[in-house]
């Protein structure tokens, strides 16, 4: 059985099974460098030392997340279809992009820092200033893992984040025996070594990039017209592996920007949805209740970032399978989500046996007693199994308003639950989550149907014959 085709040869199910295991290798990979770094930064440094750390890495993922919406987010969708046969020459305009936007974030990191200076900790200004030094080369390894996810090569990501965790890991250890180990040292580390793992594996993606003045003229003339409001859908002409007469950005940019401006307002509702408990249960209950909220979401996030991994994958497939003709779209993503639920019954049975067990594992005996509401609060892991397909279809079809639509009506769900349970604590707020998660997943099945029955949110423009088949 095929379901797409890549370099002219059909691609079997087993091998989109293979790169499904090299996703999740991946995403285990660099989910347990962030793991191991934050465990061994709060074991050698000082909990202030930490918590600049920390709290400077938190301002940076915000920043971070919408580097992933302008960048590598649209990549997974165009880089497989629109733009799969000028992908070289597209990944080149992206890296140069990459440019651009990391310098805006580095800015505002600087800006960050000064504002904290006039109140806040000296170890917090020094943790920003570095991670404003050291986000360029962060963001890069991230672009650059996710272009083999666009080119349904995970294998390669796998590697890089194999020798990001190494080097990494080692660096620290090295740090803290020469007694030179803080959140400056931790995080120039952190940013010098994504640049070299980036690099190699930028080497591996081959980008063709402009090689004559012309064209880095009409480049920045494009982006000054995009600036100016002057790019249309119908504007620029597509990327091929043509020489330099094709360098042209008016595409990319217009396509990214679309595709951007919803995708970062959902990401920003996304937010909402696995934030705002634990705003709730603060205001309610105390941090005491907060601490054993996030213990729970610690146990379930190897069941996330599975999840995570696959709708990398499923969402180039999807994005292919769009552009081929023939209906049965909707009825592949509803099998594919019946599939990934019925893994997930799977798994919750086997975490709702040994639930006591896995945080005595994780935690000792501190938060063993919560092992029943562990068990009970796992049943999300079936909801977000039927819902990532879907959303992922989403974002396939380009429909990231319907996306934040989606969020926000669960955000807003949320919210309600929680206003009418909180003085239930504990209990009530999982109850409240449990029964939104299952309630909310007719609104995306609905929006999946509109999508299905009207087209991809942005035209592709591209011959038929540069298309993937």
């Amino acid at each position: 059985m095929t379901v797409l085709r890549r370099n002219g040869e059909w691609v079997s199910w087993l091998d989109w099974g293979n790169s499904a295991f090299f996703g999740v290798l991946d995403q285990g990979l660099f989910a347990a460098s962030g793991f191991i770094t934050n465990i061994l930064l709060a074991r050698w440094l000082s909990a202030e030392s930490f918590g600049a750390f920390a709290l400077a890495y938190a301002v940076f993922l915000f920043l971070g997340t919408f580097y992933l919406q302008a960048l590598p987010g649209p990549m997974l969708v165009f880089g497989a279809g629109k733009y799969a046969e000028g992908f070289r020459r597209y990944l080149a305009i992206l890296f140069y992009g990459h440019i651009g936007i990391t310098a805006s974030i580095s800015a505002v990191l600087l800006a960050v820092a000064v504002v904290v200076s006039q109140f806040g900790s000296r170890l917090t200004v020094h943790a920003l200033i570095a991670l404003a030094v050291a986000a360029p080369g962060i963001l890069f390894l991230w672009l650059a893992r996710y272009a083999f996810y666009a080119r349904l090569k995970p294998h390669w990501a796998a590697a890089g984040s194999a020798l990001y965790l190494v080097m990494t890991t080692v660096g620290i250890y090295g740090l803290a025996q020469a007694r030179a180990l803080s959140p400056v040292s931790a995080l120039l580390l952190m940013g010098a070594n994504s640049l070299i793992v980036g690099s190699c594996l930028a080497v591996v993606l081959r980008p063709q990039w402009c090689t004559s003045l012309a064209g880095y003229r009409r480049g920045i003339g494009a982006v000054a017209r995009f600036f100016a409001g002057e790019v249309s859908a119908e504007s620029g002409r597509a990327l091929t592996a043509e020489p330099e007469a094709n360098w042209e950005l008016s595409t990319v940019l217009y396509d990214h920007y679309h595709f951007a401006k919803w995708s970062s307002a959902a990401s920003a509702a996304n937010w909402f949805v696995t934030n705002l408990h634990y705003f709730a249960l603060s205001s309610s209950v105390g941090l005491g209740s907060v601490a054993a909220m996030r213990v729970l979401d610690t146990a379930l996030s190897p069941f996330f970032n599975i999840q995570t991994a696959m709708s990398r994958l499923l969402i180039p497939a999807l994005g292919k399978r769009s552009r081929r003709a023939g209906n049965g779209l909707l009825a592949d993503v509803i099998r594919i989500s019946a599939l990934w639920a019925s893994l997930a019954i799977g798994g919750y049975a086997l975490l709702r046996a040994f639930a006591p067990d896995i945080l005595a594992l994780l935690y000792g005996g501190a938060y063993s007693q919560y092992g029943s509401l562990l068990g009970l609060y796992g049943l999300i892991i079936i909801s977000t199994s039927i819902a990532e397909p879907i959303l992922s279809l989403l974002r396939a079809m380009i429909r990231n308003d319907l996306v934040f639509l989606y969020q926000l009506v669960f955000a807003a769900s949320l919210f309600t639950g929680y206003v009418i349970e909180a003085g239930n604590g504990l209990s009530g707020i999982i109850s409240v989550m449990i029964v939104v998660h299952f309630c909310i997943l007719p609104v995306g099945l609905i929006s999946a149907k509109l999508v299905c029955s009207s087209g991809p949110g942005v035209p592709d423009k591209v011959p038929a014959s540069h298309l993937a088949e």
